[in-house]
């Protein structure tokens, strides 16, 4: 027996010892060439020029406070590997470092795997390249990314870990980078907040033109914008540089101007982006206006102390201000897309060469048109449409009017007018001049009561694609006159507070919001329908020789009663019977001896020929005898 044991453990002892072989050796078949790395920290390559020489080192210090490889023991480094994401694709790897990025990560690890050997220095530079492409236009979608983010980051450092496996024969580079933002998450969303309440605000004061939106938001950054003087060259002090600081602060320095005016815009659609001036230490905005790019200076626009903040506003390539310099300047940090279709001269904010006397005809006329008178001194003028920015309409001095086509009812219409003059053979533009114009909505159709209940009713009707709203108003029977009762965005609404089973009319009405102003259209059809009973109740039910005799409590108000009947637990209800409102008792007869039987009613009422139903009464049940 004691022999026996013996053996049993040296067997157990020589599987262990086995295992462990087997292992020991796998695992260093996928350790074989492997080595550590530090990559160095370092600074944002745009601020190379911008920054001081102490500011690049206090961000450099904060980095190197960041554990590094060496400080770390090797087992801890291997574990890692296990819980850092593995990734094989470029673009998956680029929107995963960005999105670690827009959270403020301040520590980002993951592992890219491919069969390509980076040495030391070309994972270094690859590592750049990823963080280059995840703060670019190209993989931006929100105005938290792009060159917004690109402006808020400060620098990077980190290690990686290089391995082999012989079997699969991939690489893997363990990689962590340490970040140095601007900004912390919580400050982001501080600034979010106030930026995405300001653009609500602003969108419901209605709609605004390209030109409109450039030049209200350069006066909203220069109203709301304090140079920072005061932090001008503390170099701890990098909060300067965001647009947190100008807008929550109220104090910044020109990138932080910049990229609050960049967020503004990005939040309404206007694309933008920014330059940068190493001569000049400056960085301003670029604006896309009409298919060609302008740029506009928010910092110096609001060194005039005053509106209207004009004198840096959409000027071209060259018209530049004497005291800018453009021959260093770069427009996105030299990046390939997208691309930027200059401006050769800017939007002349001189008043005397815009269309001053802009006009139209009624639009509710059969042939409407658009009329101006045109200044002396220009060669001519383009209308577009505001809310597209697509011409419409392109015309030498000598012409003061123009026909609108394919009227639409319901729908507000916004143009602008440019004047232009030909000079060096590109074409300068004004200051457009807007006009608002619309029709009044038609009737609107499918007007119906999709449901009722004893204190309301629902109403329903088909969609107006381009109006604003709709507005329903009730019949006053004291007055003799429909009063306004509501109003919604959506095709249907609820009207509650009204009489159990009564009647009522209604009209539904689409209006449009033009400048602040609201016009109705043309009524729809008087729609008259009215609210259920009461909800009735089942109050008896008796069995005798295959029948079941329900009884219920008599309502007020009704046309009549429907009783339904389900057989057993499955299957649906069927209606059984349609009574009389002053039927109380049906009896229901040739039924299953044994089976239960489960039981519900509801009252209609009829209104101009149409049933309102109240709701279905609690069920109750019996077993047939």
């Amino acid at each position: 027996m004691k022999r026996n044991q013996i053996k049993i453990k040296l067997l157990i002892v020589l599987f262990l010892a086995l295992s462990f072989i087997i292992l020991g050796r796998t695992n260093c078949s996928y350790c074989t060439d492997e080595g550590t790395f530090e990559m160095d920290a370092k600074i944002n390559p745009i601020y190379e020029d911008v920054l001081s020489k102490e500011e690049k080192e206090y961000i450099k210090e904060e980095l190197n406070k960041e554990e590094t490889v060496k400080e770390r023991s090797r087992s801890n480094n291997l574990v890692n590997t296990y819980d850092a994401t593995t990734y094989t694709s470029y673009s998956k790897l680029v929107n995963a470092v960005k999105s670690n990025m827009v959270k403020r990560k301040t520590k980002i690890t993951f592992v890219w795997k491919q069969k390509k050997y980076y040495s030391e220095y070309s994972y270094s530079s690859f590592i750049e390249d990823v963080l280059v492409e995840a703060m670019s236009e190209k993989y931006a979608k929100t105005s938290d990314e792009g060159n917004y983010l690109r402006l808020h980051f400060g620098g990077h450092g980190g290690n990686f870990i290089t391995r082999y496996d012989k079997k699969t024969k991939y690489y893997t580079y363990t990689t962590t980078i340490n970040v140095k933002y601007y900004t912390t998450a919580n400050q982001e969303a501080q600034l979010n907040k106030i930026v995405n309440d300001y653009i609500k605000s602003y969108k419901n004061t209605g709609k605004k033109s390209k030109y409109q939106i450039i030049s209200d938001f350069n006066d909203y950054v220069c109203n709301h914008v304090t140079y920072d003087y005061t932090n001008l060259n503390n170099s701890n002090y990098l909060l300067k540089y965001t647009a947190y600081a100008a807008l929550v602060k109220g104090t910044a320095v020109c990138q932080g101007y910049s990229t609050l005016y960049y967020k503004l815009l990005d939040n309404m659609g206007v694309k933008n982006t920014v330059v940068t001036s190493n001569q000049m230490n400056h960085i301003w905005n670029l604006v896309e206006y009409n298919g060609k790019w302008y740029h506009v200076d928010t910092t110096w626009n609001d060194g005039e102390n005053k509106a209207p903040y004009t004198s840096y506003l959409l000027w071209g390539r060259y018209d530049y201000p004497t005291d800018h310099n453009y021959s260093d300047v770069t427009v996105n940090w030299g990046q390939s897309t997208p691309s930027y279709t200059l401006a050769y001269h800017g939007i002349n904010v001189d008043s005397n060469v815009k269309v001053n006397d802009f006009t139209a005809t009624s639009f509710e006329e059969a042939n409407p048109t658009l009329n101006w008178i045109v200044p002396t001194g220009v060669d001519g003028v383009v209308i577009r449409d505001a809310d597209t920015t697509k011409v419409v309409g392109k015309f030498t001095n000598a012409q003061t009017s123009m026909p609108v086509s394919n009227v639409i009812k319901g729908k507000e219409y916004n143009f602008e007018i440019c004047t232009y003059k030909v000079i060096s053979g590109e074409e300068q533009y004004s200051i457009p001049t807007k006009l608002t114009t619309f029709t009044i909505p038609n009737a609107v159709t499918g007007f119906k009561a999709s449901s009722a209940g004893y204190n309301y009713v629902t109403l329903a009707w088909n969609k107006y694609s381009t109006v604003t709203g709709y507005k329903i108003y009730k019949y006053n029977p004291s007055t003799k006159k429909y009063e306004y009762c509501k109003r919604t965005t959506a095709t249907s609404c609820k009207v509650t507070g009204l009489k159990t089973a009564s009647n009522y009319s209604f009209r539904v009405v689409a209006y449009l919001k033009v400048n602040g102003t609201e016009y109705n259209g043309k009524n729809s059809v008087v729609l008259t329908t009215g609210t259920s009973t009461k909800v009735p109740a089942i109050s008896k039910l008796s069995t005798k020789k295959k029948k079941v005799t329900i009884n219920w409590k008599k309502v007020s108000g009704t046309t009549g009663y429907e009783i339904y009947m389900r057989k057993g637990t499955k299957g649906s209800y069927k209606k059984i019977k349609t009574a009389g409102s002053k039927t109380v008792k049906y009896t229901k007869s040739k039924l299953k001896k044994g089976t239960k039987y489960y039981f519900k009613i509801r009252t209609y009422r009829t209104v101009k020929g149409k049933k309102v139903y109240s709701s279905y009464s609690k069920v109750k049940s019996i077993k047939v005898k």
